[in-house]
């Protein structure tokens, strides 16, 4: 198997420019998203029901997929959406000739390729649907870039048309902020060429304030539209950027959420990250709906009275009243629905044929079980 065969996913992104653009925010479409059916799989008995990372893979041919990866056994699991049963199993080896150590994120390319990445060795590995490597591919080769590369891989990466972006984490310390979000935030990779690239991702302005904690912002935070664009969404930021990859221009258009009361402040000395986190308005990730031609951000509101208490995956926004905004192709917010409180896992969702899919593993779920991990698909409806 070459990797010119490879049907993959993801566009170069640079920032080498930034420019804001209006849009125009009273649309005449108005959109709401209402529960319409519920998709339920038996899990694996060391599968976490919270597994992160799961994703969704549609073969445009009647097959659609849903993958777990667990930690536990080092094993990606392929569930059917049609017969609702597991149809694979890979476990990853940690050495020898298909060895993968510690593999940190993947990708469904097609039914029989599959991409892996790993911290510990900052490489990409090919593997077919039985886990034997056919390609090995360093994210970054050129020496003289490498000395210049201040993050590292972070949890997430996404391929298109044979270009491999990476999401990255500063070396630095969110309180040096001069430092920590004036580090580009991304490398790109070319699977044809194997040149890679340091991708000028930066933070946007409003976190030159100061720091802010960003440890359970651990969702994605880029998505890829129709034209090849890469979209942006930040926590504190009521922008989102579009970063157009053949000219390097960005484009800022407002996505905030007529919900938040204000702007998020940043992590003062000594403060607890959770506490802070809790105490503010937070944007989540974001997800472009390629079949409906609409986006979809997340939108956490800030707790006013009691905290809770720590109990199930420590995702603090699990705890949090969640909106989701809706824009259409232009950028414009044509909706904006809250979702209900202690049900859903936030970080498992994904966008499939159907519409926008949540997990509802939340822990304080009544209907939350461990050997099924079940997910309410919201179908978007235009308001009459």
């Amino acid at each position: 198997m070459k990797i010119r065969t490879l049907v993959i996913a993801v566009v170069i992104i640079c920032f080498l420019t930034s420019c804001n653009r209006s849009v125009d925010q009273d649309s005449s479409r108005q959109v709401t998203l209402i529960a319409s059916k519920l998709l339920t799989l038996p899990l694996d008995t060391l599968t976490p029901n919270w597994a992160s990372d799961c994703q969704y893979f549609d073969d445009k041919a009647g097959n659609e997929l849903i993958v777990y990866y667990s930690p536990i056994n080092n094993t990606l699991y392929q569930y059917s959406v049609n017969t609702k049963s597991i149809v694979n199993k890979i476990k990853f080896e940690p050495e020898g000739t298909n060895g993968i150590p510690q593999p940190m994120a993947f990708q469904v390319l097609s039914k029989d390729s599959i991409a892996v990445a790993t911290s510990y060795t900052k490489q990409l590995f090919l593997t077919d649907s039985k886990g034997k490597i056919f390609s090995k591919i360093s994210l970054v080769s050129d020496s003289k870039l490498l000395q210049k590369w201040a993050s590292e891989p972070s949890a997430k990466f996404y391929i298109k048309n044979g270009i491999c972006i990476f999401e990255t984490a500063p070396f630095a310390d969110p309180k040096e902020p001069k430092v920590y979000y004036n580090t580009p935030l991304g490398v790109s990779l070319n699977l044809y060429t194997k040149q890679s690239k340091i991708n000028f991702i930066y933070y946007p302005k409003e976190y030159k304030k100061g720091g802010y904690w960003t440890m359970f912002h651990n969702m994605q935070r880029l998505t890829i539209n129709n034209k090849g664009n890469v979209v942006a969404s930040f926590p504190i930021s009521e922008n989102i950027q579009e970063i157009n990859p053949v000219t390097n221009q960005t484009l800022e258009y407002n996505a905030g959420s007529k919900y938040f009361e204000g702007h998020t402040q940043p992590l003062k000395n000594g403060e607890n990250g959770r506490v802070h986190f809790l105490k503010e308005d937070s944007y989540g990730a974001i997800y472009y709906d390629t079949y409906r031609n609409v986006y979809y951000r997340f939108a956490s509101q800030r707790i006013k009275d009691e905290l809770p208490e720590p109990s199930g995956p420590i995702i603090p926004a699990t705890f949090m009243t969640t909106s989701v905004i809706i824009l259409d192709s232009n950028f414009n917010k044509i909706g904006e629905t809250i979702l209900p409180r202690k049900k859903h896992y936030y970080y498992n969702s994904f966008v499939g044929r159907e519409g926008l899919y949540i997990s509802n593993s939340h822990p304080q779920n009544k209907d939350n079980t461990e050997n099924k991990v079940s997910f309410t698909c919201y179908t978007l409806i235009d308001k009459l």
